[in-house]
């Protein structure tokens, strides 16, 4: 790779991002004993997008003898859709309406969303949280819950 300008590569400051941000997650991780991982599918990115996955796993972490994260407890769950996925959802996420047909709406997977999220301790994190966060947060508003 060439340099920058800075007497560095490319490769240097990549590594040296890669470090920091290692050193962020592990601080982070220091301050807590527990940590839930979520992801969502849903049925577009338009605000009134539904949800038509939500998977998250809640997890003891610690670092008595190394660095360890205990798996305590998880939720895979879909969700039937209003509307028809479009075929670009169902590329994107390998979901299709025959597939969701069989599972609850909406109204009635809020509450058990609402329920797991409850339970959990320490921060939620994502690989695209902000999004997922405002898909849930839309979900509990359409369905009278509050979370924070």
């Amino acid at each position: 790779m060439g340099s920058t300008g800075t007497g560095k590569t490319g490769g240097d400051l990549m590594k040296a991002r890669s470090n920091t941000y290692r050193n962020y997650v592990v601080n982070l991780l220091r301050r807590t004993k527990y940590i839930t991982v979520l992801d969502t599918e849903t049925s577009g990115i338009s605000k009134d997008a539904q949800i038509i996955q939500f998977s998250a796993i809640h997890y003891q972490v610690g670092f008595e003898n190394g660095f360890y994260m205990k798996k305590t407890d998880a939720i895979n769950m879909f969700i039937r859709p209003e509307a028809p996925l479009s075929p670009k959802v169902t590329e994107l996420t390998g979901l299709t309406d025959d597939f969701l047909r069989p599972y609850d709406k909406e109204e009635l997977a809020a509450f058990g969303i609402f329920d797991y999220l409850k339970r959990t301790y320490g921060p939620i994190v994502g690989y695209n949280i902000r999004f997922d966060m405002t898909k849930i947060k839309g979900l509990f508003l359409r369905r009278g819950l509050e979370f924070e």
